[in-house]
């Protein structure tokens, strides 16, 4: 990349291009700075941090303090973007709120004018846009874009620029940069470029736009150029330094002979547009290093220059892949992005990571693609190919099959055999239920037959000591033949006895669930309550949690392993995993945003947690399910 004119100032020097602007001498300010504007009658304004806006001319200040931005417009207004006070206007020696006191919006990072004359704001609220005009005769004359009701990532902007072809770009910090246009009917047309398009970095700075037309994005880590009718960012690295790449927040200006101003960390860089050429040559990647179940294997080139297959057992079916594009030149390094087909239905965030880790692969064919690009973020032609083959278990091999079958037809066989002597000794149970109903009809008859003739033998017997104590005696046997009926009467017979039984299990059921039962769901919801509490604290460790159940580490360990089948830590994870796909699926939270969220203070733990648990990275996750 030749750079034909990049200059480094120290903070304190202005640059060339501000010599026009002429003060008043001995002119001091009150307080530090923030920011400068100009109105109509080319008086300079200056945003104070104690004493509000500053007016050059005439030595007085409006407002409170806290001005981060200043412009004017088309109807010469001097408009005051207040950290604190929100939006405010210059009206008769004061600073005015046009919202009569109900502001949508109570910072106010920077503001731009841009087609039509309507003001743009980037807030911590939203984009704010408004045409002056309407808005100084109606408060509610104005538009507020969040990500729920537009396609912008969050609330909190940090820069706002209007370029000449009617777009306006968005700077985020942690999302990007949106372009978006403004529709006729309130509605807002957003586009969004992040590091998959070639921007350095997600955090964006500053907003610039050079004589023809190109669109400079300053970021936290570099600076990005998307040239007029292309559609993706090119990056620069100017400084040898880190420090000297970190571009500072909205502290971009195009000057009058075309060069770009940006401040930077180790001070002003002056850059001419049209000497920026970005580096077109990126090296193709190349595989160092392959594991398989946590061993390494060796990867064996073939006659073509490639690699030969990769055959893998079932049991090294957890690969890590590392590769590089062996690219050493600058300091800062490349950008990489893989898919494995026949898995993967998408390419991979780009990202610094020169390693694909891919857990439990299902048996199958597979062909890992990997491509780089250079630190000027363009990619190279090719990509790099690896095929990889993992065997089934044993227990989904054509054997296993075969055993499955003969073991299905010896239970199939055995539980028709089963079934034909269960059906046997039914009948067999019915025949003899049969002959104890006869039996026992029999043995009524007979005994009703022999107690008639006795009752008239007793009839008969004459009075008298001997025939009194024959006519006892057989009363006697009178009564034992009638108890024996009796007897026999009070029986329960078999659908008597099951009608029975049923009612005492019933009796066990229908006294709802068991003690031990009931005491584990309590145990449990007791559990669910402590972790939403804490889900976010990275700090909730299973001591605490134990102490808020009342209970020892190791009981409290055994008892969570007893209900949940879980260890704390096990539950404690997958609670977390389970919240931060909730918030992947709204689609307002970066990854690292959510994984902070759920109490994740380690994003590249967060990542391989989640893509053991779900299957796929939280950046996959988060496009395919949205």
């Amino acid at each position: 990349m030749q750079v034909i004119s990049t200059r480094y100032r120290p903070s304190g020097c202005p640059p060339k291009s501000m010599s026009h602007c002429k003060l008043p001498a001995g002119t001091r300010l009150p307080s530090p700075g923030y920011s400068i504007g100009f109105d109509a009658g080319g008086n300079v304004w200056v945003g104070t941090r104690k004493h509000g806006l500053w007016d050059m001319r005439s030595g007085k200040a409006f407002g409170g303090g806290g001005v981060f931005c200043i412009c004017t417009d088309r109807s010469g207004r001097v408009w005051a973007g207040c950290f604190g006070d929100g939006l405010r206007v210059c009206d008769d020696g004061e600073l005015r709120d046009p919202f009569g006191g109900a502001g949508p919006a109570r910072r106010v990072r920077w503001m731009s004018v841009g087609p039509a004359g309507r003001v743009w704001a980037a807030t911590e609220a939203g984009l704010l846009t408004f045409d002056p005009d309407s808005l100084w005769a109606v408060p509610t004359a104005y538009e507020l874009y969040t990500s729920r009701n537009s396609g912008l990532c969050g609330s909190e902007l940090n820069t706002v620029f209007a370029d000449s072809r009617g777009f306006v770009w968005i700077g985020t910090l942690g999302h990007g940069v949106f372009r978006c246009r403004w529709l006729s009917g309130g509605g807002l047309e957003v586009e969004r470029y992040d590091v998959g398009r070639g921007l350095a970095a997600n955090e964006v700075q500053a907003v610039v736009e050079d004589r023809d037309g190109g669109i400079w994005v300053a970021t936290q880590y570099g600076l990005s150029r998307m040239e007029s009718g292309a559609d993706a960012f090119s990056s620069f690295f100017l400084s040898s330094t880190l420090q000297g790449d970190m571009y500072s927040a909205n502290a971009a200006v195009r000057a009058k002979d075309g060069s770009l101003q940006f401040g930077t960390s180790d001070g002003l860089a002056v850059i001419g547009p049209s000497g920026m050429d970005a580096e077109r040559f990126s090296p193709p990647p190349c595989f160092t290093e392959f594991y398989a179940g946590g061993r390494p294997l060796v990867l064996e080139e073939d006659s073509s220059g490639g690699f030969r297959r990769m055959e893998l057992g079932w049991g090294q079916n957890s690969v890590t892949v590392r590769f590089s594009n062996l690219d050493y030149s600058r300091f800062r390094s490349s950008r990489y992005s893989y898919k494995l087909e026949g898995y993967d239905t998408c390419w991979s965030v780009p990202s610094e990571a020169g390693e694909a880790v891919y857990r439990h692969l299902p048996p199958g064919d597979y062909t890992l693609l990997v491509r780089s690009s250079n630190s000027s973020g363009v990619w190279c032609a090719g990509t790099a190919r690896l095929e990889l083959s993992v065997s089934p278990p044993f227990y989904q091999t054509p054997w296993a099959y075969a055993g499955y079958v003969c073991l299905a037809v010896l239970v199939t066989g055995t539980a028709w055999r089963v079934t034909v002597r269960m059906m046997r000794l039914r009948r067999l149970v019915e025949m003899e239920r049969g002959m104890s109903g006869f039996k026992l009809r029999f043995f009524r008859s007979v005994i009703q037959g022999v107690c008639e003739p006795l009752d008239r033998l007793r009839e008969s017997l004459p009075e008298g000591s001997a025939g009194g104590r024959t006519r006892a005696e057989l009363g006697r046997i009178r009564e034992l033949l009638q108890q024996t009926l009796t007897f026999k009467d009070r029986m329960p017979d078999q659908e008597e006895a099951r009608i029975l039984l049923d009612t005492s299990l019933m009796g066990e059921e229908d006294g709802g669930k068991r003690p031990e039962e009931a005491e584990a769901d309590a145990f449990k919801a007791r559990m669910e309550s402590i972790v939403a509490e804490h889900l976010g604290d990275a700090a909730f460790t299973a001591e605490s949690w134990a102490e808020q159940m009342g209970l020892r580490r190791t009981a409290f360990y055994r008892r969570t392993k007893d209900v949940t089948g879980m260890t704390p830590n096990e539950f404690l994870r997958t609670a977390r995993l389970k919240r931060a796909a909730e918030l992947l699926l709204e689609g307002c939270l970066s990854v690292s945003e959510v994984a902070y969220r759920v109490g994740f203070d380690d994003l590249s733990y967060f990542s391989k947690s989640f893509k053991a648990y779900f299957g796929m990275s939280p950046s996959v996750f988060q496009k395919e399910k949205r």
